[in-house]
């Protein structure tokens, strides 16, 4: 995974590639990721995302994010870029049982000629 850097509050960070440390910490302090998702929450994720990224507490995390909208940022780019990272993760991936996008297969018109020849 390149080096993701993400603006939170005017501040750069970099965004660490996810593992089973972050989901850890991120389920003691009470957030089920897999479940935020599909019930599409949008404030819940935000904050996990910044106290991964910034290292830090709920509270804060839920304050970085307020003073971000107010200093005229949005949560979207923050979900995204969290949504990006768990999809860019190959712990997550993995406990998702997400496989490898492998690129479709080209078809010319050689190859169609081949599988009716072969039928």
């Amino acid at each position: 995974m390149a080096t993701k850097i993400i603006k939170i509050n005017n501040k750069s960070y970099k965004v660490p590639e996810l593992k089973f440390e972050h989901m850890e910490a991120l389920e003691s302090e009470g957030f089920n990721i897999i479940d935020m998702f599909r019930k599409k929450q949008l404030f819940a994720p935000v904050s996990a995302f910044i106290m991964v990224v910034v290292g830090c507490e709920k509270e804060e995390a839920n304050y970085l994010a307020e003073q971000h909208v107010l200093g005229g940022g949005n949560l979207n780019e923050l979900y995204e870029a969290f949504t990006e990272a768990l999809y860019e993760s190959a712990f997550f991936r993995k406990v998702l049982g997400i496989e490898d996008e492998k690129p479709a297969k080209k078809v010319t018109k050689a190859s169609t000629t081949k599988e009716k020849n072969e039928e």
